[in-house]
Parts: C-alpha cells; structure tokens; sequence
C-alpha cells in the first residue's frame, strides 16, 4: 500500500514539475521557425507594418502602447539605416521548451546575427520570444535585444516564468 502511495504521489510531482515545460513537436517547432523567418524578412525589408503584426501585444506590459509598435519599428530601421547597419548572415537555432508563465506559452529561439557597420564588424547573439496565449492561436515574437541593458523588463514580461528556464545568451560582440 506505501508503494503505491508513493507510486501515485511520485507521479504527480512529476506532471507538477513537467507542466512547467513541455517540448514542441516537430511540426510546432517547424511552424515557431517560418514565424521568425517571416519576422526577419520583414525586418530586413524594412516591412514596419509585416514585423508590427508580428510583434507581440505583450509589448505593453512593457509600457510600450500597442498602437506605437509600427511607428517605433520605423524609427528603429531609419536609426539602423542612418548608421549603415547590415546583416550579413543570419541563422536561428532550435526552438527550446514552452514555458507557461501568466496565462501565456513562452518558446526561446535562439539566433545569431553576423552584422557590420561601415568601421565595424562583430555579431549580435539573442533570441526571440515566441509568445501565444493559446496553443490554438498564432506565435507572436519579440526580440531579446530589448532586454540587453535592462534584463529586469523579462521578469516584467514574463512574471512566473520558471526560475529553471533556459534562456539563450543576449550579447553584442565587436571585432577589433
């Protein structure tokens, strides 16, 4: 009778422990990817309107209005622009786990991206943020390159994101 009390107590800590993350099949993973993708080739068109759609709404718990995600990207492109930023190459690694954190699904996408200026040259080492609310609904991104300076606005984001999870490195680096 105690080992089946323990089997069965055992086994609910388990799906406790697991629902905080779970793995994307393969075809999830494949559906995450094309989303960033279609991100990156929105940003590199400088398609304001294409990578506000594809911005989370999540942004404003950030206190960034919904309504200024489109004006704000243009800007953002027209500064890249005015210092001649460029990406050379650019490559997104394997989706990670799902994470439940507030009511929404969280997904890291690791990426790196080879980049130069007119004097220099070095890459940029993040990830997006998959982000839905529901597993029917579609994945929404952001880009961790917010976070750089002030890594305290994930927890704003994400409160109750697990203490556990694996977030890709976000860094800058510069050849010299």
């Amino acid at each position: 009778m105690r080992i089946v009390a323990f089997l069965v107590t055992a086994a609910l800590l388990g799906s406790l422990f697991s629902a905080s993350a779970a793995e994307l099949s393969f075809s999830e993973q494949a559906t995450v990817l094309q989303g960033a993708h279609k991100l990156q080739e929105a940003t590199l068109r400088s398609d304001a309107r294409t990578v506000a759609d594809l911005t989370s709404p999540l942004i404003a718990r950030l206190g960034v209005p919904v309504e200024a995600i489109q004006s704000m990207t243009q800007a953002a492109m027209k500064q890249f622009a005015a210092m001649g930023l460029l990406i050379d190459r650019s490559e997104f690694g394997t989706p990670g786990s799902v994470y439940a954190a507030n009511g929404v699904e969280a997904c890291f996408i690791p990426y790196r991206h080879e980049i130069h200026t007119a004097t220099r040259r070095g890459r940029s080492i993040g990830y997006l943020i998959a982000l839905r609310d529901r597993p029917d609904t579609e994945w929404k991104f952001l880009d961790s390159a917010m976070f750089r300076s002030r890594p305290e606005l994930l927890g704003r984001l994400l409160p109750g994101l697990p203490s556990d999870a694996k977030i890709p490195d976000n860094r800058n680096e510069f050849d010299d």
